[in-house]
């Protein structure tokens, strides 16, 4: 069976001085991000950059803007200052993390379709169906493109079938977060979470 490592950083009670200490990181490697006015942001980019350093050395980017590499599939994701990155050396991946908020009604209706409109009870229930369909997309690497609503949430752990590849979304809920995680594959897989961890 395949494992996916699933990274979760909270970067909210930290300083992006902090931070870039804890991180060992220096003056060259943050300069890129000194651009962002945005201190949440930045910490994002921030720790993004940390483990595409550690982990995917060989990492560059598609046509689509998607981060490939040569040795493994990974992917990244961050909301409201929580980073989530996820690898495996066996199938393309896509990963979504979204902190549970209050969102109108009008972005409801415009992402999901009748099904998912039934499944939905609260914020909890839309972000489960708004990072499915964000994990799926990222993982065929495409992104959204046209009507959100046409693109199949249900069900939230399981198979799909898109353009007649097969993709296996799982869902796991973290500190008032929900996390999406979607493989290319039928096959199952075990994620083995790392909660805050650095090298």
């Amino acid at each position: 069976m395949t494992n996916v490592d699933l990274f979760i950083f909270d970067t909210r009670k930290l300083t992006t001085s902090v931070l870039v200490d804890l991180l060992k990181l220096s003056k060259e490697d943050t300069l890129p991000f000194d651009k962002f006015q945005s201190e949440e942001i930045k910490k994002e980019k921030i720790i993004s950059f940390y483990y595409k350093k550690n982990y995917v050395k060989d990492w560059y980017l598609s046509k689509d803007g998607k981060p490939l590499s040569h040795n493994l599939f990974f992917n990244i994701s961050h909301s409201k200052g929580i980073v989530v990155f996820a690898y495996n050396k066996d199938y393309p991946i896509g990963v979504d993390i979204e902190l549970i908020r209050p969102v109108e009604e009008s972005l409801k209706q415009y992402i999901s379709s009748e099904n998912e409109l039934k499944y939905m009870e609260n914020e909890e229930s839309f972000f489960e169906i708004w990072t499915n369909k964000e994990s799926l997309v990222k993982c065929i690497g495409q992104g959204i493109k046209g009507q959100p609503k046409n693109i199949n949430a249900l069900p939230l752990n399981g198979i799909r079938i898109v353009d007649n590849k097969t993709y296996n979304s799982k869902i796991l809920k973290w500190n008032n977060c929900v996390i999406s995680l979607t493989l290319e594959t039928e096959n199952d897989y075990q994620i083995k979470v790392h909660k805050g961890t650095l090298i």
